[in-house]
Order: structure tokens, then sequence, then C-alpha cells
């Protein structure tokens, strides 16, 4: 049944923000946004802008 895919396994999804979305953005307010949100994960846009590639 469509309903049971992924049980069988028990992979549960994961939900993770882009900082593409967001890519007006700094970064901290970025992490502390999906932290204070809940999401499980961060994919890192790594553009021209310093904070992007040269994270303390």
């Amino acid at each position: 049944m469509a309903s049971d895919r992924g049980n069988d396994a028990g992979i549960g999804a994961k939900i993770t923000l882009s900082t593409g979305a967001l890519y007006s953005w700094a970064l901290d307010r970025v992490f502390e946004l999906a932290a204070a949100t809940g999401y499980d994960g961060i994919e890192l846009l790594v553009d021209a802008r310093m904070d992007s590639y040269d994270v303390p």
C-alpha cells in the first residue's frame, strides 16, 4: 500500500532548509531560524559572500 512506504525500512522523513531560499539573510540568522523551527538539517549554498565559505 502507498501509505506503508518507508515504514517497513524504519526510515522517517527528514526536513531540511536550503540557505538558497533565504540567500539575502545572514547565515547566522538562517541557522537560528532553522533551529527554532525544528528543521533536521541545512543545505548550505556557497556563494561569493564570505560568511558562506568562511564559517567560524
